[in-house]
């Protein structure tokens, strides 16, 4: 059965096509959409997370600069997918392990992004964990370690 014997998705297409001037015929054309979507620009932001800290960019606020970038980041399934994982953000430089997080912005391959991404969001490049948690109202990374810790012994009785 085609997508066009689907009344609701014959619609829905439809709807897309009117609204967005772009015809949907495979899931490639959809991940082309949304990006278009993403860098349109029209009340979209770049809600950035780092631990338990939110940080928000609205969209007019984001440089050419770093879109340009994080177009190499675009994710069919959930936007612009680039992370720092909580292992490597927490342990020595020298023990961290980049080869299964190429995306992780603490990776030295990603710091010109992370460098525009800190820039727009206030931040000095060097900018650490605790400093991102100041900033943007999060808890310090020894009140992280404190909670993990608290529960650790909790599940040892």
């Amino acid at each position: 059965m085609s997508a066009t014997n689907i009344p609701e998705l014959s619609h829905l297409l439809s709807e897309v096509e009117r609204t967005y001037g772009r015809r949907i015929a495979t899931s490639t054309d959809f991940e082309a959409l949304s990006v278009m979507i993403f860098f349109s620009r029209d009340g979209y932001g770049l809600y950035v997370e780092w631990g338990f800290s939110q940080a928000y960019v609205a969209s007019e606020d984001i440089p050419d600069s770093l879109l340009d970038l994080l177009s190499d980041y675009i994710s069919a399934h959930s936007g612009v997918s680039i992370s720092i994982d909580p292992q490597n953000a927490i342990i020595n430089e020298s023990y961290r392990n980049y080869t299964e997080h190429k995306y992780d912005l603490l990776n030295p391959e990603n710091r010109v992004l992370k460098n525009e991404l800190f820039s727009a969001l206030g931040l000095p490049a060097d900018a650490t964990f605790d400093d991102f948690a100041k900033k943007f109202g999060g808890p310090s990374l020894a009140t992280l370690c404190e909670w993990i810790n608290g529960q650790k012994k909790d599940k040892k009785k």
